[in-house]
């Protein structure tokens, strides 16, 4: 899958080379965080209370807005399609969908 096969290459043709190479692996197509992670970390300051204050306050909420798309388009990505709810204990229907847009 993707470039595994080059890699070890590379990390082989070293070692014979004599060079310590070691290398580690995610085994997971996926990672596991909160969905805070694609906020900005000034959003977050202050807690729960003061991130939901944040949120009701329409012109901190298109800022934080502004701030998220900005970092979707510096990773190269246009909308939070990658992103699968694994659980969300109020509604379990959005358990394995994703939370574009």
């Amino acid at each position: 899958m993707g470039s595994s096969d080059k890699s070890i290459g590379l990390v082989e043709r070293f070692r014979r080379e004599g060079v310590d190479v070691v290398v580690d692996q995610y085994p997971y197509d996926h990672s596991s965080t909160s969905l805070s992670i694609v906020l900005p970390t000034w959003a977050l300051a202050g807690g729960r209370q003061e991130m939901i204050a944040r949120m009701k306050d329409a012109e901190t909420a298109t800022k934080i807005k502004a701030e998220m798309l900005a970092m979707l388009k510096d990773k190269g990505f246009n909308d939070y399609s990658y992103a699968i709810i694994a659980r969300f204990k109020p509604e379990t229907a959005y358990e394995g969908k994703t939370s574009a847009k």
